[in-house]
């Protein structure tokens, strides 16, 4: 099974590389001029790709692209779940501390300034 989805992904890269080539080649050759003056891209306008063929080569890109993740495992899961928790309690007590001590100091400048008035 696992030397199918390999096999699978070498051989859809090797798709996409050759569907790159080509493009490249176009664009390349595009921006030439033939003999008679006009833009050889004139030739080689691509065909207009219908709705229904773009929505199931999405499709079909779809599926290949989730077959190519590496899902966590449950304990993965749980260890980067609790760095998460832990970091966010961490930061959430770090500018807790903060506020109370600016807010502390705000208060005691507004009493110093009352006892000056």
């Amino acid at each position: 099974m696992a030397e199918d989805i390999k096999t699978n992904a070498d051989d859809e890269m090797i798709d996409e590389v050759d569907e790159i080539d080509d493009s490249s080649e176009k664009s390349s050759k595009s921006g030439k001029k033939d003999s008679g003056g006009k833009k050889s891209s004139d030739k080689e306008k691509k065909e207009k790709v219908k709705l229904g063929e773009r929505i199931k080569r999405f499709f079909r890109d779809y599926k290949s692209e989730l077959k190519k993740v590496v899902w966590p495992t449950r304990e993965q899961l749980v260890k980067n779940t609790g760095v998460v928790l832990f970091a966010v309690i961490f930061m959430a007590a770090i500018i807790g501390v903060l506020d109370l001590l600016f807010g502390f100091g705000i208060s005691m400048l507004t009493n110093v300034k009352g006892l000056f008035s």
